[in-house]
């Protein structure tokens, strides 16, 4: 039974074209959970800097530190976000090409922060591919409250684009001048009712679009551990949107297209008839679990050994992907469903 259905997974993705994609998807769902966790070294290393700040006040060198590793955590956060934005754009506007297209050059974050700007909670219950419940009728007593429970997710999804939206907004200018050229001034202090306080300056010059004039514009960034809270439930903003919305398309990929129910809602239903009202709707309760390995051929590897002891990198022109059997890939990841 379970190799009849990972065949007719295997024969959808085959038919349109998405062996790459789902195999990108999956993948990113672990780079995700590890940038996750990058961000989270990077918030208590700011912490553990800002203790070193308060026990030497005016330690000009504990100040830079500490600022240092805040710019550098908002980078952190801006790398997760622009992952985020690129597969979201990509995923609604290219599914089938988005794994050349991630390598390209393109640059869609503006275009995807416009989109989401624009998203009511109702866009985004489609935009997360929940499915319609009234077409799902084996739910049966549970309906109402399955129903219930996927507009509450997607509402909740919303709130959380929003605030992600504002961030982008209110600081993407800090990360560019980080990022490229570094123009912020950095273990400085701002005279407040006769008291230093440490605050990083970030100095910037852009196009006035209303005057026509080239200004000149400073964005002042506090230092406190409200700041980096507001950091940390941010991270946690785009690791539960970007995780889901990588889900939800691995999800209705595994359902041949088909409407899907999340694996995870939050409910009153328990775990047990959860899994029971799933099973009769997705082809497979789990998520893949899949890993690739690539071969190299013969007459290479001399060349590839010899470059990676000499120079670290070895250039070799093919896409790793392009050798991939999905159908062997879905039986190793997929072999067992959850219970």
């Amino acid at each position: 039974m379970q190799n009849t259905k990972l065949q007719q997974i295997s024969n959808y993705l085959v038919a349109n074209q998405l062996n790459d994609v789902f195999c990108t998807l999956t993948y990113q769902m672990t780079a995700c959970k590890a940038r996750v966790d990058s961000v989270n070294r990077k918030i208590e290393s700011c912490k553990e800097y800002l203790k070193q700040t308060q026990n030497a006040q005016y330690d000009v060198e504990a100040v830079v530190r500490l600022q240092m590793a805040q710019l550098d955590l908002i980078s952190a956060l801006f790398m997760l976000l622009e992952d985020y934005l690129s597969y979201s754009y990509f995923l609604r506007n290219a599914k089938s090409q988005l794994p050349t297209k991630i390598l390209g050059e393109e640059t869609v974050t503006w275009k995807e922060v416009d989109f989401l700007n624009a998203l009511d909670p109702t866009k985004t219950y489609e935009y997360l591919l929940l499915p319609t419940v009234d077409n799902l009728p084996i739910l049966g007593e549970h309906e109402k409250e399955i129903k219930k429970n996927l507009n509450t997710l997607a509402d909740d999804i919303h709130d959380r684009i929003r605030r992600i939206v504002i961030f982008f907004h209110n600081h993407n200018r800090v990360y560019a001048k980080f990022k490229h050229i570094f123009p912020g001034i950095v273990g400085t202090y701002t005279i407040q009712q006769n008291e230093n306080v440490p605050r990083i300056f970030v100095r910037d010059r852009y196009y006035n679009k209303v005057t026509k004039v080239t200004d000149s514009a400073m964005y002042v960034l506090p230092n406190s551990l409200e700041v980096f809270d507001y950091y940390n439930n941010l991270k946690n903003d785009i690791s539960r949107v970007f995780l889901f919305l990588l889900e939800a398309h691995i999800q209705n990929m595994q359902n041949c297209g088909n409407p899907f129910l999340p694996l995870d809602l939050c409910s009153s239903i328990s775990q047990s008839q959860w899994f029971k009202i799933i099973q009769k709707v997705n082809l497979l309760t789990t998520l893949p679990n899949i890993t690739v390995r690539i071969n190299v051929e013969q007459n290479r590897v001399g060349d590839m050994l010899k470059a990676l002891l000499e120079n670290f990198i070895f250039k070799f022109d093919r896409d790793p992907l392009s050798s991939c059997d999905i159908t062997s890939l879905l039986r190793k990841g997929m072999m067992s469903d959850r219970t």
